[in-house]
């Protein structure tokens, strides 16, 4: 099975469990944008 953004962002120490949590809750309530995208408009990612 592949595995998800979150999941590699989260695996390679590129980001914290936690500011992954935190867009996959923005996506469950309404956010209706891919998971990168929320990261880069949050600035939690660079494109």
């Amino acid at each position: 099975m592949a595995k998800r953004l979150g999941e590699i962002l989260v695996e390679e120490a590129i980001m914290s469990a936690e500011t992954i949590e935190r867009a996959v809750a923005a996506q469950a309530h309404g956010a209706r944008r891919r998971l990168g995208q929320l990261l880069v408009e949050t600035g939690a990612l660079e494109p």
